[in-house]
C-alpha cells in the first residue's frame, strides 16, 4: 500500500518526462523574390511618377510649350519660390508670343496654300486685266450718241474741254433707227428698251479721238469687263450730269463698238484715222507684234503651218493685252454679237486682213488654267522668229486639249503627235491611261487645274477620276 501511495505521491509531485519536439517553424519566402517584388513595384510607381515628366519634355522639345500638363495626385505641383512664378510668367508669355507666331505662320501658309488651290500666280492680276500696254496704245477712235436734244449743248462743251479726247465730228441721224439701233445693241429687245435709238427724236453723233486710251476693269451695267476707261469715265459723267442715266447719252466701251455705232451710218472709223496694215504674209504680222514690246503673246499650236506659209485652219494665239493685239493688227471680230466687246460675250475669233483667222486667247478667259496660261507666256522660246511656248509645256497643252476641249473622235495630226513624241516618246494614245496620267501629274505638279473656256464653242470634259501614279 505504501509502495503504492508512494508510487502515487511522487506521479503527483514529479509528472512524468515529457520529450518535446523541437517546434517547426514556418518557413517564408525567401529574400531574394522579396527583393525583386520591391523592385519591380519601386520601378512601376517611378514609371508612374515620372512619366508626365517625360511626356511634357518631349512635348517641350517638339512645340516649345513647358506649361504642366497635369494635375493628378501623383504629378502635382510643388510648391515654388517667387521666383520660378517669375519663370512661369515670363514662360507663359513666351508661350502666347509662340502661339501667335505659329497662328500666323498658319494663317499665312493656309493663304499660301489657299492661292495655290485657286491657281494664283503673282503677274496674274497684270496679265488678266490687258493693263499690259496702257502706256504704249494708239489713239483710239469712238463714238458718244446723244439722245436728248435739250443737252447737246451742254453736253458737246462737256467733251469739248475734256483734255483726254479730240472732238472730230458731228452728225445727225435721221434715217434707219431701228436696224442701226439693233446693230449697236445686238436685239430687236434691246432696240425697244433704249425707245429704238429715238427717245426724243433724232439723235446726235459726236465722234471723237482719245489720244491715250486706258484699259481697265470695270463693272458695267451689262457685265464686269474690261473696257477704255477714259470713254466711259466720261460717259458716266455726262450720265450723271443729265441726271437721266443710260436715257442721256450713249458711248463705245471700246473701237468694235464705235464700228457698231458708224458703220451702219456709211461712215469708218478708217475715215478719222490710220487706215488698218496690210500684210503680204502671216508672219508680216508676228514682225509687227514684235516692235511692240509691251505686247506679249505665243502660238499655242501649229506654229509649223505659220513658218510654210500654209495655214490649213485658225491659229490660236494667247495675249496679254487683247485689246493691243486688236490695236496693232486691226483684227476685227467674226462675231459681232458675241465678242468679247460687247458686255464680255463668250467669242474672240478675229480676222486680220480679211485673210487669215485668229482664235485669241486672253489670260483668264479659262482657255487653260489662268496660272498656267501666265507660265506660257513668260517661259515661251523664239522659234524662226515666232514665239512658242516650250517643249514640255506644248506637249502637255496638246493632252490637254486632246482630253478637254476636243470630242473623243478628235484625234491629233502626225505633226501634233511629233510635238508630243518629242518630249513624251512612250505615248501613243492622247486618252490612254498613260497619257492622262501623265498630264494629271504634270499639272498637279504645277498647281494648275481644268477650267472651264468662256469660249462656249470650246468643249469642257472632266478627268478629275484619274489616279495620280509615278510612271516608271
Amino acid at each position: 500500500l505504501f509502495t503504492h501511495s508512494q508510487l502515487l505521491l511522487s506521479h503527483e509531485m514529479d509528472p512524468p518526462e515529457v520529450i518535446l519536439q523541437p517546434r517547426r517553424r514556418r518557413r517564408g519566402p525567401p529574400f531574394e523574390p522579396w527583393f525583386l517584388l520591391f523592385t519591380i513595384s519601386f520601378s512601376i510607381l517611378s514609371l508612374l511618377k515620372l512619366e508626365p515628366l517625360a511626356r511634357n519634355s518631349v512635348q517641350d522639345h517638339n512645340s516649345k510649350i513647358d506649361l504642366p500638363r497635369s494635375s493628378n495626385k501623383i504629378d502635382a505641383p510643388q510648391p515654388q519660390l517667387q521666383s520660378d512664378k517669375v519663370d512661369a510668367t515670363l514662360l507663359l508669355h513666351e508661350n502666347e508670343q509662340e502661339q501667335g507666331r505659329k497662328k500666323q505662320k498658319i494663317s499665312s501658309e493656309s493663304e499660301s496654300e489657299s492661292k495655290r488651290e485657286n491657281n494664283t500666280h503673282p503677274l496674274l492680276e497684270s496679265y488678266s486685266t490687258d493693263i499690259a500696254c496702257n502706256s504704249f496704245r494708239p489713239p483710239e477712235v469712238h463714238a458718244f450718241v446723244l439722245w436728248n436734244p435739250s443737252l447737246w449743248e451742254s453736253q458737246e462743251r462737256f467733251l469739248s474741254k475734256s483734255p483726254l479726247i479730240q472732238m472730230l465730228d458731228t452728225f445727225i441721224v435721221t434715217q434707219n433707227h431701228k436696224a442701226w439701233c439693233i446693230n449697236i445693241y445686238g436685239s430687236a429687245r434691246n432696240a425697244r428698251a433704249h425707245g429704238l435709238c429715238k427717245p426724243n427724236g433724232n439723235p446726235k453723233v459726236v465722234v471723237v479721238k482719245d489720244l491715250t486710251p486706258n484699259y481697265g476693269v470695270w463693272k458695267t451695267p451689262g457685265a464686269k469687263q474690261v473696257l477704255n476707261t477714259n470713254i466711259y469715265g466720261l460717259k458716266s459723267e455726262l450720265r450723271n450730269l443729265a441726271n437721266d442715266g443710260f436715257k442721256s447719252v450713249h458711248s463705245s466701251n471700246n473701237v468694235e463698238e464705235a464700228k457698231l455705232v458708224l458703220d451702219p451710218l456709211n461712215r469708218k472709223v478708217a475715215d478719222y484715222t490710220a487706215p488698218d496694215p496690210h500684210f503680204e504674209s502671216v508672219k508680216d504680222i508676228f514682225n509687227l507684234l514684235h516692235k511692240h514690246t509691251c505686247l506679249k503673246y505665243v502660238v499655242l499650236r501649229s506654229h509649223e503651218e505659220i513658218h510654210k506659209g500654209s495655214i490649213s485652219k485658225d491659229i490660236d494665239i494667247l495675249v496679254n493685252d487683247f485689246f493691243m493685239f486688236k490695236a496693232i493688227t486691226g483684227a476685227q471680230s467674226n462675231h459681232p454679237k458675241e465678242m468679247r466687246e460687247v458686255d464680255n460675250g463668250p467669242n474672240t475669233q478675229n480676222v486680220i486682213n480679211g485673210k487669215w483667222t485668229f482664235d485669241v486667247r486672253y489670260v483668264g478667259d479659262g482657255y487653260y488654267d489662268s496660272s498656267w496660261q501666265v507660265d506660257m507666256l513668260q517661259r515661251r522660246v523664239n522659234s524662226s522668229g515666232i514665239f512658242v511656248q516650250e517643249p514640255l509645256s506644248e506637249a502637255m497643252s496638246l493632252l490637254y486639249h486632246y482630253n478637254v476641249h476636243k470630242d473623243a473622235n478628235s484625234n491629233p495630226s502626225h505633226t501634233r503627235w511629233s510635238v508630243i513624241h518629242r518630249v513624251l516618246p512612250l505615248l501613243d494614245d492622247v486618252r490612254s491611261w498613260r497619257s492622262r496620267t501623265t498630264l494629271q501629274t504634270y499639272m498637279e505638279s504645277k498647281k494648275y487645274a481644268v477650267s472651264k473656256a468662256h469660249d462656249k464653242y470650246v468643249g469642257h470634259h472632266h478627268f478629275e477620276a484619274l489616279q495620280t501614279t509615278k510612271l516608271e
